[in-house]
């Protein structure tokens, strides 16, 4: 980790942005080098004001957490857009979720919709989660239990573990979709073993009135 922090120190002092941005990547960890947040906030904010979509986000989130700086909604939220409209999906995620918290901005459910979306569409695991909660609860959309399933189904085969709770609970209702206990037991039961307190209930709900079709 040493010899890569000084490898991308030497590169970066040659004008690699990539470069640059790992630098600051290995500060704020403190892989190679002592962890410096404060420098890495430093660097990553170069790298923002020269147009970097990543560095923007960073340092939206840098705003966020209160790494090594105050904590700045309105600052978070601007960078989080700025590097959003670039077309970086973490930070389209993270401006859906200012816009549905009202963080350093207005609330706005169609907006945070819409940003959802297009994270989601994009592979992202939590925008597909939470835009499954949209069409859940009908927060920016209309109510449609199938789209949220649809959205709940593949963040679940992402890997997120919230969606596979969904799905199995879904799959055990018969909502969205047809009911189907044997996949909804797969489904709670991959949850459970990732350590999901309510799919571990709901697995004890389901025994405890039988195995039914």
């Amino acid at each position: 980790m040493k010899k890569a922090f000084q490898m991308y120190s030497k590169v970066s002092d040659e004008g690699s942005i990539i470069a640059l941005h790992n630098v600051a990547y290995c500060y704020e960890g403190g892989f190679g080098v002592k962890k410096n947040e404060g420098k890495a906030f430093e660097l990553y904010l170069k790298l923002a004001k020269e147009g970097y979509p990543v560095a923007e986000y960073d340092v939206g989130r840098f705003y966020s957490t209160r790494k090594g700086i105050s904590k700045d909604e309105a600052k978070e939220f601007q960078w989080y857009i700025k590097s959003a409209l670039a077309g970086n999906i973490f930070a389209m995620c993270n401006t859906g979720f200012c816009y549905d918290y009202g963080t350093g901005v207005e609330r706005d459910e169609g907006e945070a919709f819409k940003w959802y979306s297009r994270a989601a569409e994009k592979g992202h695991s939590l925008a597909q989660h939470n835009l499954g909660w949209c069409y859940k609860n009908g927060e920016g959309i209309e109510k449609n239990q199938a789209e949220a399933f649809k959205w709940f189904d593949r963040a679940a085969n992402n890997g997120y573990i919230d969606s596979q709770y969904m799905v199995g609970k879904y799959f055990y209702e018969g909502c969205g979709t047809e009911k189907d206990i044997v996949k909804a037991i797969c489904w709670l039961n991959i949850a459970k073993e990732r350590g999901d307190s309510y799919a571990n209930d709901l697995l004890k709900e389901i025994i405890s009135k039988g195995i039914k079709s």
